[in-house]
């Protein structure tokens, strides 16, 4: 059988690993930051533009006096811009069914 070691190590070698582990993270963070600063940026400007379609195709389906449902995002509204398009479709084939080629309805 071989002799246990005690896992004790020396407070000089703990203060050791624990300053290269924190210059490690030091050098992490300087090359991570600015690609997290970069990431944000663009997230945010994809957020504004998101928002910017949001609002406009809104504010086309209302001067066109289409309701919005809820429309959290874009395509919320676009979902619900195909459902009222489908159901009008529907009603104007159901009232051309209804016209005969004289223009006088059955």
């Amino acid at each position: 059988m071989s002799k246990q070691v005690p896992l004790t190590m020396s407070a000089e070698r703990e203060a050791e690993l624990f300053e290269h582990a924190d210059r490690r993270t030091a050098v992490f963070d300087d090359l991570v930051d600015p690609i997290a600063a970069a990431f944000k940026a663009e997230l945010l400007a994809e957020r504004a533009a998101h928002a910017a379609t949001r609002e406009h195709l809104a504010a086309v389906m209302i001067k066109h006096s289409m309701a919005t449902g809820h429309g959290d995002t874009a395509e919320d509204l676009l979902n619900e811009l195909d459902r009222q398009l489908a159901e009008t479709r529907e009603q104007l084939n159901g009232a051309f069914e209804n016209v005969s080629l004289s223009g006088s309805r059955d």
